[in-house]
């Protein structure tokens, strides 16, 4: 078990912990949106980057934010009758974390969402196809052993 998530500095964020699978990283954000940022490197060299971040109420609701990380890969946007068919759930410590697994023709994408505590938890995995698909697995593990009340 890894310890808790770093220390934020603000006493409003929450503490959660999780496993985090072997070979990822902890590196710097590239945002100060991010409560917490990793990388992992394939055996060619390519980077998987791993984000957290905590968002205070909805954030933009469920087909707002698969819709925006289909544009960021570049795949179209889905109707909210389609959304459904794409989410797939993983049984985490304190329920359910929807996932969606989509391929573009930038990037593949690995996203899982929550909402607890009146916050909203985005765990998303980006990277290169052969990457992201070799770490899937990792990627499941560790939304499954995240925790909000260690």
């Amino acid at each position: 078990m890894m310890p808790a998530a770093p220390d934020v500095g603000e006493s409003a964020k929450p503490t959660v912990k999780w496993d985090l699978p072997d070979g990822w990283k902890s590196v710097p954000g590239s945002s100060s949106m991010r409560y917490a940022t990793f990388a992992a490197t394939g055996q060619n060299g390519d980077t998987a980057e791993i984000s957290v971040v905590m968002l205070p109420g909805e954030a933009g609701g469920d087909l707002q934010n698969v819709n925006r990380w289909r544009g960021q890969i570049g795949l179209a946007p889905v109707a909210d009758t389609d959304l459904k068919a794409l989410v797939v759930p993983v049984k985490a410590k304190e329920g359910d974390i929807l996932t969606v697994d989509m391929t573009g023709a930038k990037a593949h994408l690995l996203a899982g969402w929550t909402r607890i505590d009146g916050r909203s938890w985005f765990f998303k995995l980006t990277g290169p196809d052969p990457l992201a698909s070799a770490q899937k697995d990792n990627f499941t593990k560790f939304l499954a052993s995240v925790q909000f009340h260690p």
